[in-house]
């Protein structure tokens, strides 16, 4: 009995590090870490110990190259390097929301210096059928992404990007047509490449609330298109096709005053399109460099058909089409940038906490506000509680853009005192705090108000009611 149980694979729960022998079996990582590890029976050649920690970018020599639009889902995670007879499989948790238009891949790196695209084992017989047995009982979970591979690397990095749909074309030609944008098309012609390689386009659309002043002025953008891979020259010009901007056209109204005395007020309204350019924007920029955006509508000839925009280019990259009003145009690779640049950063799942305790000054009130990306919170022994602290309510988890700056709005009958924190950054993989120090406005009504989270677009991000038991902690 006792070497039949010595031949079953084990289940365990690991901190740092755990060994496995040709038993095989089922490790998850502890304190949340969500991450698990199954190596079937009769993988491993020998005994090994796996090790694998949870690495901040900051601690990583080399990071992965990413462009705008991509970052980290999750930490890094670095490992020992280990070969197996059949095909191992981890689940890492990632902690960037799920949509149409993004999408996971995994990086995986041997020596820290290089990173390459990981592509899962497609022989995993031997795997499925022991995950099929009860020590593996793993849960489906929306937000975890899974990897097979016969070679643990030293490093793997899970990426959230822009989705990219891809299609293998080769001497022949072939059409990609974007399943986000139906109005969205690349034509590869016959001999624009000379073998069979895999070439996309990825569609990134520009959320309304970083063009507000631009509409405003009658101008609109188009989806940012990428033919990947980036910086590839063809034997022909390939054919872009890109939907032209909408534009929802406002007026000028003017209004004259003819006669100044009272209740003979005269308007005048002139009604005045406003004048607006057209403009193609390219960006040459390799995968993983800043991007780097020039007009290139004077060289480049457009054409127009149904409410779209054609052009040709024998080199693959990134382009964008702005409708500027005239005004405007001269700042337009300026005004290009930082819309881009707002609106490329990456958004990822996290959760805000508020806490308050009694200020040193008489009738005051701290608050404090953390907001933190799943993983990263510490539950037990807080810095909160360290300082004492008390919990008033977190919120549900909500999609928060990279380096987002939120700003505290207090009302109700608590304000915030002259020169206080206000505002909090956002940054991934870390705890974001803020403390800001509130007062009564009335000093004998009850301590009570309402905090709003507000982003960098003027958008509420979560609200919560206030009520303060002054004088009973």
């Amino acid at each position: 009995m006792e070497s039949h149980n010595e031949d079953k694979p084990n289940k365990m729960d690991f901190l740092i590090s755990f060994l496995v022998d040709a038993r095989g079996g089922s490790m998850t990582g502890s304190r949340k870490s969500g991450i698990r590890m199954v190596i079937p029976p009769q993988s491993a050649e020998q005994p090994v110990r796996i090790t694998c920690r949870q690495l901040r970018p900051d601690q990583v020599l080399t990071l992965p190259p990413l462009s705008e639009g991509e970052g980290l889902a999750c930490r890094i995670l670095q490992l020992t390097p280990a070969t197996f007879l059949a095909p191992v499989l981890m689940e890492v948790p990632y902690f960037t929301p799920l949509s149409d238009n993004r999408e996971i891949i995994v990086l995986r790196s041997e020596t820290g210096k290089k990173w390459t695209v990981h592509l899962n084992t497609t022989e995993n017989s031997n795997l499925t059928s022991f995950m099929a047995t009860s020590i593996n009982n793993l849960k489906d979970n929306i937000n975890t992404t899974t990897i097979t591979t016969l070679k643990i690397p030293q490093y793997f990095a899970i990426i959230s990007r822009p989705r990219q749909e891809t299609i293998s074309v080769g001497p022949d030609g072939g059409v990609v047509d974007s399943q986000l944008n139906h109005q969205v098309q690349c034509l590869f012609p016959s001999r624009s490449l000379t073998k069979q390689i895999s070439v996309g386009i990825s569609v990134f659309s520009i959320n309304k609330c970083f063009t507000k002043e631009m509409t405003q002025q009658a101008g609109a953008v188009s989806p940012v298109i990428t033919v990947e891979p980036r910086r590839r020259k063809f034997h022909k010009a390939i054919t872009v096709t890109i939907p032209v901007p909408e534009v929802k056209l406002p007026t000028l109204t003017t209004q004259v005053e003819r006669n100044p005395q009272p209740g003979h007020l005269l308007q005048m309204r002139e009604d005045m399109p406003i004048e607006t350019e057209l403009m193609l924007l390219c960006s040459m920029s390799g995968s993983g460099s800043r991007t780097v955006w020039e007009d290139v509508t004077l060289s480049t000839p457009l054409s127009f058909s149904n409410n779209c925009v054609q052009f040709t280019t024998v080199v693959s990259a990134q382009f964008w089409l702005l409708k500027l009003p005239a005004w405007m145009a001269s700042d337009k690779l300026a005004i290009a940038d930082r819309i881009f640049r707002s609106a490329m950063r990456v958004p990822y799942l996290a959760q805000l906490w508020v806490f308050w305790r009694e200020a040193e000054r008489k009738e005051g009130v701290e608050l404090r506000v953390v907001m933190v990306t799943e993983g990263e919170r510490v539950t037990e022994n807080t810095l909160e509680e360290k300082e004492n602290f008390t919990l008033l309510g977190k919120s549900a988890e909500l999609d928060i853009l990279d380096k987002s700056e939120m700003q505290l709005r207090i009302s109700g009958n608590m304000e915030t005192i002259s020169g206080s924190v206000q505002k909090i950054n956002f940054r991934p993989f870390m705890e974001n705090r803020a403390t800001a120090e509130l007062k009564r406005k009335e000093a004998y009504a009850p301590a009570a108000g309402q905090v709003e989270v507000v982003t960098d677009c003027e958008e509420v991000l979560f609200t919560m009611p206030l009520l303060f038991q002054m004088g009973e902690k």
